[in-house]
């Protein structure tokens, strides 16, 4: 008997275990599949090309917990959803061309299993999207599945992944980690290149190692490229201003090593219920023509939204 009994529980514990780890691991092997995918939403109309500027906003939407601290405590599903609500009021003032999204759910447990880029896109009627994972881990009960977004409404060509390196490697096996995406938009018979960016918030050293990493990727891109989104960095000068150890910072690495113009310095973003710090920026291409450029003022997020206004050059 005390056999028959040591072998149901090792006969429980075995089942236990694989209820608790398949979901995981099924997730972790899909992951490398679906980091990177392309959405393109046939019922919604794309915008013709004009001769009018581009507009382009980055938000660091804080999985639309608002300004809690923690991502389980930005309220009910109805509160999460009307604060989607009044992002895409906010949003909707600005009409923009091209929207890229920082800490952006495609699912995930603390937000009721909304995918916010899905969301954001259809109220704001901007049929292309892409969607890149940071993280996507799956458990019993619990589902976090979230990176970054760059939703346009004009037709997005490709897309392709530009690996960062990891915090920590086994953070990187076990859930996922930070990568930039870039999405190749076609306005008429001109290409954009747009990259959406979020470096870690750890690391100055890791930061740095970042931009090389798209510096060299933009080295490679025929044509004009904006850079958006939480860069998590905060140049020499400015109030918040982090070196490495090798006393490098990563938004000082890009403006010397690849020549683009830094936008936005004129405005704090982060937090923004009191901002002390700017860490979300535009970098754009010397032959881009800046028509206008600010800081939104908006507390849905502990990010405040960014905006450019632009001419592609002909």
């Amino acid at each position: 008997m005390h056999w028959i009994r040591t072998h149901r529980v090792l006969a429980c514990c075995c089942l236990v275990a694989l209820v608790i780890c398949v979901p995981f691991v099924t997730s972790r092997i899909l992951s490398s599949a679906r980091v990177v995918q392309v959405v393109e939403e046939a019922d919604l109309p794309p915008r013709l090309a004009s001769n009018e500027p581009i507009v382009a906003i980055a938000y660091n939407i804080a999985h639309g917990r608002g300004l809690a601290t923690s991502n389980w405590s930005g309220g009910s599903a109805q509160e999460r959803e009307a604060r989607l609500d009044d992002i895409v009021k906010t949003l909707q003032r600005y009409d923009p061309d091209v929207l890229i999204l920082n800490e952006v759910d495609f699912h995930a447990s603390w937000s009721f299993g909304v995918n916010q880029a899905a969301y954001l896109a259809e109220r704001l009627a901007m049929p292309y999207r892409v969607e890149q994972r940071n993280i996507d881990a799956r458990f019993i009960f619990s589902t976090w599945k979230f990176g970054n977004a760059i939703l346009s409404k004009y037709p997005i060509r490709d897309a392709q992944l530009i690996d960062l390196p990891a915090y920590a490697s086994w953070e990187a096996i076990l859930a996922g980690k930070k990568r930039a995406v870039q999405a190749d938009i076609v306005i008429g018979d001109q290409s954009l290149s747009v990259i959406a960016v979020h470096l870690s918030h750890r690391s100055e050293q890791l930061r740095v190692d970042s931009s090389q990493i798209i510096t060299e990727h933009v080295a490679g891109i025929q044509g004009d490229v904006i850079i958006g989104g939480d860069f998590n960095s905060t140049p020499h000068g400015m109030p918040g201003s982090m070196n490495d150890s090798l006393g490098r910072n990563a938004m000082d690495y890009f403006e010397e090593h690849l020549g683009y113009r830094r936008l936005i310095d004129d405005g704090r973003t982060f937090p923004s219920d009191k901002p002390q710090r700017t860490i979300d920026w535009f970098l754009m291409s010397e032959s881009i023509n800046i028509v206008d450029k600010f800081v939104i003022d908006s507390t849905l997020s502990d990010h405040k939204p960014i905006y450019v206004k632009m001419n592609i050059p002909q």
